[in-house]
C-alpha cells in the first residue's frame, strides 16, 4: 500500500509541474497527499481537476473540502466531472444543479458562484444560483440573483416565479403579485402561475378577481383540484355556501383524499347553518388524518355551538 501511496504521489505531483509552476502549492498538497487515508480518491481527483491551469483558487479551495469531507469519493467524482474541462461554466452549472437536486445547497452555491465566474452571461446560472440561495433563506441575496437573470432576460420566467415565491415568503404581497402577473403576460398556459396570481389576490381581499385567476387554470385543466379548492374558498368567504359545498363535492367524487376538501366543506356547512352535516364533513377529514387539527378546532367550535361541551372538551385537550 505505501508503495502504491508513493506512485499515485509521483504520478500527481508531474501532472501538477506540467500544469503550473507553483512550488508552495506542490509542497502543500504533496504533504496532504501522504497524510491522506483517501489518497487513491485524492489522486483521481487531484490528476484530473489540476489540468484547468486558469483556475487555481477554486481548485485549491475544493481540494481542501475534499480532505475536509467524509465523502471525498463523491466530492473527487464531482469534481473530476466538473473541472476537467478548462473555463467550462456550463460543466460547474451542471455539477451546482446535481448537488442542488440532492439538498447540497451550499456545495451547490460555491458551483454556480464558480460557473458565474467564468460566465456571468448565463440566465439559468442566476436563476440556480436563487434557488439555492432561497433553500438557504439568504431571501436578499436570493432576490438579487433573479434580478441579475431578468437584467439578462426579461422573458424568464422562472425568474418572475422566482420572485413571486420569494416575496411571498416575506409576506410582500403586493410584489409578489407584480412578479406572477409578469410571469403569466409571458405564458398564459401555465394553470400553476394561474394559482399563484389567484392565491395572491385572495391574500388581498380581492376575491372576485381571484375567482377570475382560478377559473384561468381551470380552463386549462378542469380536475385542477388546487384551482378548484381554492375556487370553493372564495365562494364561502362571498356568501355562495351552497355553490362552495357543490365545489368541495366535485372535488371528493374523484379525489377522497382531498382532507382540506373535507374541511373547506363543514366551514360552508357551518356557514349555512348545517351544524350535523359540518359534523360529519370533519370526522369524514378526521377518519384521512386523525391529528389534522384545523378539522379538530371546527369540529370543537361546531359541538360547543351545539351545546355539547362534553365532546368538545375532549378535542380540546387534544389540541
Amino acid at each position: 500500500m505505501k508503495i502504491f501511496n508513493v506512485a499515485v504521489c509521483i504520478f500527481i505531483l508531474s501532472t501538477i509541474c506540467a500544469a503550473e509552476d507553483n512550488e508552495t502549492n506542490l509542497s502543500r498538497i504533496a504533504g496532504k497527499l501522504d497524510a491522506s487515508n483517501n489518497s487513491s480518491d485524492a489522486g483521481k481527483y487531484l490528476n484530473e481537476s489540476l489540468q484547468v491551469k486558469n483556475n487555481e483558487t477554486n481548485i485549491v479551495r475544493m481540494e481542501e473540502k475534499l480532505y475536509a469531507s467524509n465523502n471525498s469519493s463523491e466530492i473527487a467524482e464531482n469534481l473530476n466531472e466538473s473541472l476537467q474541462v478548462e473555463g467550462n461554466a456550463t460543466s460547474l452549472d451542471k455539477m451546482g444543479s446535481k448537488l442542488y437536486a440532492s439538498k447540497n445547497y451550499s456545495e451547490a452555491l460555491d458551483y454556480f458562484n464558480m460557473s458565474i465566474g467564468l460566465d456571468a452571461n448565463n440566465t439559468d446560472t442566476w436563476i440556480h444560483k436563487g434557488n439555492a440561495l432561497k433553500a438557504l433563506k439568504d431571501y436578499n441575496a436570493s432576490i438579487e440573483s433573479y434580478k441579475k437573470a431578468l437584467e439578462l432576460n426579461k422573458s424568464n420566467i422562472a425568474g418572475w416565479i422566482g420572485l413571486t415565491d420569494i416575496y411571498m415568503v416575506r409576506k410582500d404581497y403586493a410584489n409578489s403579485l407584480a412578479s406572477v402577473k409578469k410571469a403569466n403576460e409571458i405564458d398564459p398556459k401555465n394553470k400553476a402561475n394561474w394559482l399563484k396570481e389567484g392565491q395572491l389576490l385572495q391574500l388581498q381581499g380581492k376575491l372576485g378577481e381571484a375567482t377570475a385567476r382560478f377559473d384561468k387554470a381551470l380552463n386549462l385543466d378542469p380536475k385542477y383540484w388546487d384551482a378548484l379548492y381554492r375556487k370553493g374558498l372564495s365562494l364561502i368567504a362571498t356568501g355562495n355556501y351552497l355553490d362552495a359545498v357543490k365545489l368541495f363535492d366535485q372535488i371528493l367524487a374523484e379525489n377522497p383524499k382531498f382532507k382540506e376538501a373535507y374541511n373547506a366543506k363543514g366551514l360552508a356547512l357551518v356557514a349555512g347553518g348545517k351544524y350535523t352535516e359540518a359534523l360529519q364533513a370533519y370526522d369524514d377529514a378526521l377518519q384521512i388524518d386523525p391529528a389534522y387539527k384545523q378539522a379538530l378546532g371546527n369540529k370543537m367550535h361546531v359541538l360547543l355551538a351545539m351545546k355539547n361541551e362534553t365532546d368538545a372538551m375532549k378535542i380540546f385537550v387534544k389540541i
